[in-house]
């Protein structure tokens, strides 16, 4: 993670995946956080970051990941957590864990334009959502079992399996996909002209289960957006009853897209909280209507 995409998350405030501590002095209360998230949707902990999203930095011993590293090994089922150090120009670093939702599900939501494919987890070290589309280093994340399919021949160890689907899909005349990482997931994104076989008034179908998609309730989120409203009025518009699936599927996707956005971004959890559309997604609005 670089220092452009840590300032980026710190702005976007403490929510139900991400959450953050001033200094290792919490080591405790983040690793609570980090099996609360492990029994959950995922996300990350930022530690040495002030509750307002200031990065605040602190030094990092040696000590300090081996506790971390200990403290990990005891949780039940064993799960793939991410600790990274993110240096600060004064010297200081921010820790960065990043916890994978239970289970780690690879999930697909296919759409009228587009295919997502949302797999639970951030990049490896040193890898960007950029870096994807270009050369770049193979980080393995299991050599052992990595070497085991090499030389099976079912991968290469070079780190191109995504440029060779970006080969093939000029090959057949298909936009390249697009890669992202959001609240701790890695995403890539297929547009096409897809046609479904679903009756055109039905939502398209999602598999294994419901993810983030931008369809006729995300429209009906939009609009009602157009005014400042609070969570509870929008679950009851959408008919919907599990406030994290909520969250999960229309909220945090809409504002990782830059159409929604808090009356409130400095304190997330305020009870005075409200979300309203932003230029962007009442644009977005105005062109399906269109369409």
């Amino acid at each position: 993670m670089t220092l452009k995409d840590l300032r980026r998350l710190a702005a976007q405030g403490e929510g139900p995946r991400l959450e953050f501590k001033r200094s290792t002095g919490e080591l405790q209360e983040a690793l609570q956080t980090a099996c609360a998230f492990m029994n959950g949707l995922g996300g990350r902990i930022l530690v040495g970051v002030k509750p307002d999203g200031t990065l605040a930095g602190q030094q990092v011993s040696d000590k300090t990941l081996r506790d971390i590293a200990h403290a990990l090994e005891g949780f039940e089922p064993p799960s793939r957590v991410d600790v990274e150090r993110v240096p600060l120009a004064s010297g200081l670093e921010i820790l960065v864990i990043t916890v994978p939702a239970a289970g780690g599900a690879v999930s697909l939501a296919i759409f009228d334009d587009r295919v997502e494919i949302w797999s639970a987890g951030a990049l490896p070290s040193g890898i960007t959502p950029e870096a994807l589309s270009r050369k770049h280093l193979s980080v393995q994340r299991n050599p052992l079992i990595a070497d085991v399919f090499y030389r099976a021949g079912l991968i290469e160890k070079w780190g191109r399996g995504t440029n060779r689907v970006i080969e093939q899909c000029r090959k057949h005349g298909i936009a390249p996909p697009t890669f992202e990482e959001i609240t701790g997931a890695t995403v890539v994104t297929f547009r096409a002209q897809v046609r479904l076989a679903v009756p055109p008034h039905e939502t398209p179908h999602v598999t294994p289960h419901e993810t983030p998609h931008v369809g006729a309730q995300a429209a009906k989120l939009l609009a009602a957006c157009r005014e400042p409203c609070a969570r509870d009025e929008l679950q009851r518009l959408l008919g919907l009853h599990d406030r994290m699936h909520f969250l999960r599927t229309y909220i945090e996707p809409l504002m990782a897209k830059g159409w929604l956005e808090m009356t409130i971004p400095d304190k997330p959890k305020s009870r005075l909280q409200r979300y309203r559309a932003t230029a962007a997604g009442l644009a977005q609005l105005q062109g399906s209507r269109k369409s």
